[in-house]
């Protein structure tokens, strides 16, 4: 079994039936992985990776020399799916809850908006990742790289497009993984099959995420004085009370001071706000039409 130490930068969104993600959920976490995970696998040549929630998904069944003969891709044979155990499990621990008011998540709304952001709790603190191998070709590097990846330049678990899940390896500098031994293994696989499984084989979808498919970028900012987060739009006080355009702020609000106390600041419906209707346009739009070409329908500024 092997542990690995995660640090939440901001809050980490886990979720359950209710919407509320006051505990930590192996079940959240482990999606998020398996998006990586696949997305990395897609970006090789030659690997195909189905969609596990479409009517294509594995297995595919044949019969050769009347024995039937199941069909899975990597990523199945790796996460699981019908008629095939997953190849490892993730035990999670740690974690605190930014705050305990889950009744009323906070509501953000940026200048110029009338509906906004709502942001539960999430959590914070420390959180402890036990992986425990269910078959022979599992080795943890097949997840320690996705799982380097997302910490370096994505998010975990869900919401990761309002911010939430921004982590960090605890120890990273002292983790090496190879990336030849994450394909390696790939391969060990193909070559340890039960009887009875072999690998499925395809093209990938255009539309699902792969790696080959994605750039990515940081923005660093300089703040001026601890309290530089009461002026982000959507958080600090405008108007003035009473009148109709009067908008309360979280400044004082008990829930958003715990979220700062707690290490981050949610201002991701500011920049989008910004990247949408604000001065953010010219980064995509000319002449009131989109400049960037996308795959798909899918809308790139959500």
């Amino acid at each position: 079994m092997e542990t690995i130490k995660l640090k939440l930068k901001t809050p980490l969104w886990t979720g359950d039936i209710d919407t509320r993600s006051d505990i930590v959920r192996a079940s959240g976490f482990m999606g998020s992985l398996r998006w990586w995970t696949e997305a990395l696998m897609r970006g090789l040549e030659k690997t195909f990776v189905c969609d596990p929630v479409s009517d294509g998904r594995c297995p595919e069944k044949t019969e050769q020399q009347k024995k039937e003969i199941y069909f899975y891709c990597l990523g199945c044979l790796l996460f699981g799916a019908t008629g095939l155990q997953r190849a490892f499990k993730i035990q999670l621990a740690g974690g605190k809850s930014v705050f305990n008011d889950n009744s009323q998540p906070i509501k953000i709304v940026p200048g110029g908006r009338t509906n906004g952001w709502r942001l539960g709790s999430g959590l914070w603190g420390d959180i402890d990742i036990s992986v425990i191998p269910y078959k022979a070709y599992f080795d943890p590097v097949l997840i320690l790289l996705p799982l380097l990846v997302a910490t370096r330049w994505g998010g975990l678990g869900a919401r990761t497009q309002h911010g939430y899940g921004v982590t960090d390896i605890v120890g990273q500098a002292e983790l090496k993984v190879e990336a030849a031994a994450f394909f390696n293994q790939l391969t060990t696989i193909k070559t340890m099959l039960p009887s009875g499984f072999k690998i499925r084989e395809g093209a990938d979808s255009f539309a699902m995420p792969n790696l080959k498919e994605m750039f990515f970028a940081k923005i660093r900012f300089t703040a001026e004085g601890n309290d530089w987060w009461k002026g982000v739009d959507g958080i600090r006080e405008r108007g003035k009370r009473g009148q109709n355009d009067y908008y309360r702020g979280w400044t004082k609000d008990f829930k958003m001071n715990n979220w700062i106390k707690s290490g981050s600041v949610p201002i991701a419906p500011a920049v989008k706000n910004w990247l949408r209707y604000g001065g953010g346009k010219v980064l995509w739009e000319k002449n009131q039409q989109n400049i960037i070409t996308q795959r798909g329908k899918r809308d790139w500024r959500n």
